[in-house]
């Protein structure tokens, strides 16, 4: 097969760290297969050993399908070179070599630190089915342990939906409902996806100081805000642009020119000093939405009116539309009012960190005491035995980062 020269340089790039990107189907898979064929068969030197090589694929089937074209290619380069003891070396260490899923790799170091992990004997793979009682179970407790928390510690307060807390508050706010099968499968879906990182259920911690931070803030200074007001001095500059194109072409007609000419001009006007009043803040900017009126646009006699008279009436009347409906969408709060709805986030954030870590912490203690694990799990227990309690990498990174010379990622934006 012929190669392009970008495949080329990605299959015969070395002294660095290789990273290939591009859309779907022009061969990324295939590229890395014969990188990996051309350093364990080379010419002669520098060869790769393929017991020294870690190959991580998204699937188990892309993992067989991986070995088997090494394979066929070793066995065709043992046919030219019979008498080549390294590639038949080569091709009997393949059926042992580190090529697997991401998960499969990280189950043998787990099982070999069960120990570090809590674990009195080597733990069992479970699949997500057969906890499935477990974890409803487990969070059902938490939960009850703070309905009567809060019942006996919060202030109720009368709401629509009858007398509530903050813990009640929170659990409609979050489900929608108060359908305690709903609450199961949405607290469960947000843990589920927040274990994929390595902050797990902390990151409900982080999030609440950084909301309490913010609360402290300008509007426009948070991270929030700061997209706020970039999207609407974007648009305005956008807005401030088109009304200049129409000026140029209303002044190009007599009659435009003395009705459209002057409104255009305003409009134009307007967006430069909200961009402007934008950049000073959040008060400034809703001020100037506020105060800053478009003017009303002169109507043209019927035999006056022309395409061009048409679309600059519809094209001005859209812009300033959009203008609006952005202005009521974003500057529409008091800032007392958003500093207190950060707040407020902050708290419901905490204790939604509360809860999680709860039943985090009693469903690992409950795997434990079972023997069993999770896929889910591989990753955080794979990052517990590569750290040391400060960070640092540990003796069994040490000894792992010493085990290969060569490490390849198939479909790497998609591996945790």
């Amino acid at each position: 097969m012929e190669f392009t020269k970008s495949q080329k340089d990605a299959i015969s790039a070395a002294g660095s760290t290789i990273l290939v990107s591009a859309a779907a189907g022009p061969g990324k898979t295939f590229t890395l297969t014969q990188r990996i064929i051309k350093s364990i068969i080379g010419d002669g030197e520098n060869c790769a050993d393929i017991s020294r090589t870690l190959i991580v694929t998204f699937t188990r089937a892309a993992a067989a399908e991986l070995k088997i074209r090494i394979s066929s290619a070793l066995s065709r380069a043992i046919a030219e070179h019979p008498s080549d003891s390294r590639l038949q070396k080569q091709l009997i260490m393949l059926g042992n070599a580190k090529i697997s899923t991401i998960d499969s790799f990280f189950t043998e170091p787990v099982r070999a630190n069960f120990e570090k992990l809590g674990f009195s004997s080597t733990p069992r793979l479970a699949d997500s089915a057969e906890l499935e009682e477990t974890r409803e179970q487990i969070l059902a407790n938490v939960l009850d342990g703070f309905f009567e928390k809060y019942d006996v510690c919060s202030d109720l307060r009368l709401t629509p939906l009858g007398y509530s807390n903050d813990f009640t508050e929170l659990l409609t706010i979050f489900s929608g409902t108060r359908d305690a099968q709903d609450i199961y499968s949405n607290l469960f879906e947000l843990y589920s996806k927040l274990i994929t990182s390595p902050r797990g259920v902390n990151q409900l911690k982080d999030a609440a100081q950084k909301l309490e931070d913010d609360s402290q803030k300008e509007f426009f200074l948070t991270d929030v805000g700061k997209f706020v007001s970039g999207y609407l001095i974007s648009l305005y500059k956008n807005c401030s642009d088109i009304f200049e194109s129409l000026s140029e072409k209303a002044s190009d007609d007599e009659l435009l020119r003395e009705k459209y000419l002057p409104v255009l001009q305003s409009d134009a006007e307007r967006c430069r000093t909200l961009i402007i009043k934008t950049n000073s803040g959040y008060a400034q900017a809703k001020d100037a939405f506020i105060n800053c009126k478009t003017v009303k646009i002169t109507a043209l006699k019927s035999n006056d009116k022309s395409n061009l008279s048409e679309y600059i009436k519809n094209t001005r009347s859209k812009l300033n539309k959009l203008i609006n409906e952005a202005g009521k969408a974003f500057l529409n709060f008091d800032e007392e009012e958003i500093k207190n709805d950060f707040k407020k986030s902050s708290e419901y954030c905490m204790l939604l960190y509360s809860l999680l870590d709860r039943f985090d912490r009693l469903y690992a203690e409950e795997k434990r005491a079972k023997g069993v694990c999770e896929f889910s799990d591989m990753p955080r227990y794979m990052l517990k035995i590569l750290q040391n309690e400060d960070g640092t990498p540990s003796d069994a990174a040490d000894n792992l980062y010493n085990s290969f010379d060569e490490v390849y990622i198939d479909e790497y934006q998609d591996v945790n």
